[in-house]
């Protein structure tokens, strides 16, 4: 998986992981975040009025809009 902006190895949004690699359906996305442990927010975070789709990896729910905003600066 490769990292950028809104995509760390705590916290990633399936918004920007599509923007980073190629993907065939929405369900590949998912199966790969999955594979790879991350657990989905159940919210959804909005950012420069966009909102995103949030997984996170080795964190607490308190703490995913805090990383996950400060991934996106």
């Amino acid at each position: 998986m490769i990292f950028g902006r809104g995509v760390t190895p705590k916290v990633v949004s399936s918004r920007q992981l599509k923007l980073l690699e190629s993907f065939d359906s929405n369900g590949d996305v998912t199966k790969l975040l999955r594979n790879n442990g991350y657990v989905k927010y159940d919210k959804k975070i909005n950012v420069e009025n966009l909102h995103h789709n949030v997984w996170y990896k080795n964190c607490g729910k308190a703490q995913v809009n805090k990383l996950f905003r400060a991934s996106m600066v």
